[in-house]
């Protein structure tokens, strides 16, 4: 019997072909109990999703908003917001945008996904992600804010953005539209990404309280990834790195408080007075 070492600096694709032909299955490891031997130390087991990782993560960039919102809030205005096209895809999500002057913004967008949480489910999308942004104004945003009556107030108003995407994800058994990912119809791939991006927004104003943001735009980035024969118990078939292009489209509520309107004092009433020279 071949060592661990010999197993893997003689692992060829003959030797691991052979292994995966074999019919005994670990359930747990979601791989042949034989590939996992003639992929050697590389490979001994197969990466599972873990919700505790991916909660704890999570935890850390909510905790994070916390603080950078307890911090500026004083001094900046910030707004907070929720893509509903992200909820339509069953993942609850939520953003928030600091002006830092007139023209421009910082904030970030998490998403967070855990179920299904069963392992047996063949048709899974759970991921994590983080994007932070930047944002130019066409206007100065604070016209947003001032009530009607002020004659800067604008009701609308167009925006471009970037930002960074970063990714955990295992996705499998899931058909995107517009033939997006083809892979993941049929396979598991479970990975990273990272991805920059850019887009357009507009923005309304529906309430004192409440702005409605429509945005379009692409990103560009670089996927690492396991890839596994089906969504669930199929073989490891290697990595699966590659370049792939993410569309982005959001809808998003915000909440964004409008200053009020001033109403000027009325000038106090003076009652009239009559003054009569008298003649000494």
């Amino acid at each position: 019997m071949l060592s661990v070492v010999e197993a893997y600096l003689f692992r060829n694709e003959e030797m691991n072909t052979r292994a995966y032909t074999e019919t005994t299955f670990d359930e747990k490891a979601e791989v042949p109990v034989s590939s996992k031997w003639m992929l050697g130390v590389r490979k001994m087991t197969a990466p599972k999703w873990t919700i505790a990782k991916e909660t704890a993560t999570l935890k850390w960039v909510v905790l994070g908003v916390v603080f950078l919102w307890s911090v500026m809030i004083q001094a900046q205005q910030v707004s907070v917001r929720n893509n509903v096209v992200y909820d339509a895809a069953l993942t609850p999500n939520l953003g928030f945008d600091v002006a830092v002057d007139e023209h421009w913004s910082v904030g970030a967008n998490v998403g967070f996904r855990p179920w299904p949480t069963d392992d047996n489910k063949e048709k899974k999308w759970r991921h994590l992600l983080v994007a932070p942004e930047f944002r130019y104004w066409n206007a100065p945003q604070s016209a947003l804010r001032l009530p009607k009556s002020d004659s800067l107030y604008r009701a609308h108003m167009g925006y471009w953005g970037l930002n960074l995407i970063y990714s955990h994800y295992n996705v499998g058994g899931v058909k995107f539209p517009f033939g997006l990912y083809k892979t993941v119809r049929n396979h598991r791939l479970q990975g990273d990404l990272f991805a920059v991006g850019a887009f357009y927004g507009h923005t309304w104003r529906l309430s004192p309280w409440l702005r409605l943001e429509v945005e379009a735009g692409m990103g560009f980035g670089y996927a690492w990834a396991d890839k596994y024969d089906c969504p669930h118990c199929g073989a490891y078939l290697g990595k699966h790195n590659k370049p792939f292009l993410l569309p982005k489209l959001a809808l998003n509520l915000v909440l964004d408080h409008q200053q009020k309107e001033v109403v000027a004092p009325s000038p106090p009433f003076v009652a009239p007075t009559t003054h009569q020279n008298v003649e000494k």
